[in-house]
């Protein structure tokens, strides 16, 4: 169990980072599991580094901007 006062990423933001690589390479279930590393990946730079959380949720807000233009 994490300890409360370790950064890691927000739901959204990982939502948001499985969204976006859903949408980079087509869903297939079989990519499931590595969504799931992926994520795993980015919540330990998280954790390890106070900055990198930061930096991961700057980037996913730039993603998902870009997302929304493109459904326009």
């Amino acid at each position: 169990m994490r300890e409360p006062d370790e950064a890691t990423l927000g739901s959204r933001t990982m939502a948001t980072t499985t969204a976006a690589a859903r949408t980079s390479h087509p869903y297939d279930a079989s990519l499931d599991d590595v969504y799931a590393r992926a994520e795993d990946g980015l919540d330990k730079a998280a954790r390890d580094d106070l900055a990198a959380a930061g930096t991961i949720a700057d980037a996913v807000v730039v993603v998902a901007r870009g997302q929304r233009r493109e459904l326009r």
